[in-house]
């Protein structure tokens, strides 16, 4: 997935919007890695953007985050830029009612990164891909194996210990969608 983030990020967006920003892991550590970005992170959980007020304000980003709880339709379809803005979305189940073509029209002039929760709602891949099949371009990246010699941090730890420190207890059915509009293919 990191990939497939990094280019898209290579195509210069203007805005990121991140629902299900936790404490801001990707909403600020993109701040971070790119000073033109300006970013909306969305969580609902009080604890998670109280943390990530504060590591946007130790990394001196917090002026260009806006931060919310939630993200209405008309609100998301506003804040999208035509072919400038990346979603970032990762909201356990929640990802098929945000990504809604009907009520945020613009979802067609976005590039889009979702994690898909199919243990939650058992058909949420195929939806997603049957939705945005006409509008995007779509590349399917299934969940992986960790493997302990690509972290140099803990290649020299104990086998048992690296596993331990690299399995999340997620499913092996996570996978993520990468969707880039297929009018920018044409460009």
């Amino acid at each position: 997935m990191n990939e497939a983030l990094l280019s898209l990020l290579n195509q210069n967006p203007k805005r990121l919007i991140n629902i299900g920003s936790a404490e801001g892991y990707y909403a600020v550590g993109l701040a971070v890695k790119n000073p033109n970005l300006d970013i909306v992170a969305v969580d609902p959980s009080i604890q998670s953007r109280k943390y990530l007020k504060i590591l946007a304000e130790q990394n001196q980003v917090a002026h260009r985050l806006t931060i919310l709880k939630f993200l209405p339709f008309r609100l998301m379809n506003q804040l999208i830029i035509p072919h400038n803005t990346l979603l970032l979305v990762d909201c356990e189940g929640s990802e098929i009612g945000y990504l809604n073509l009907d009520y945020v029209p613009k979802l067609r002039e976005a590039s889009i990164i979702v994690e898909t929760h199919d243990f939650v709602f058992p058909t949420i891949t195929t939806e997603l891909i049957s939705h945005f099949s006409t509008t995007h371009e779509i590349q399917v990246i299934k969940q992986e194996s960790r493997n302990q010699m690509d972290y140099p941090i803990i290649k020299e730890l104990p086998k048992n210990t690296a596993e331990y420190l690299l399995n999340e207890k997620r499913p092996s059915s996570i996978c993520w969608l990468v969707m880039k509009p297929k009018s920018e293919q044409s460009k």
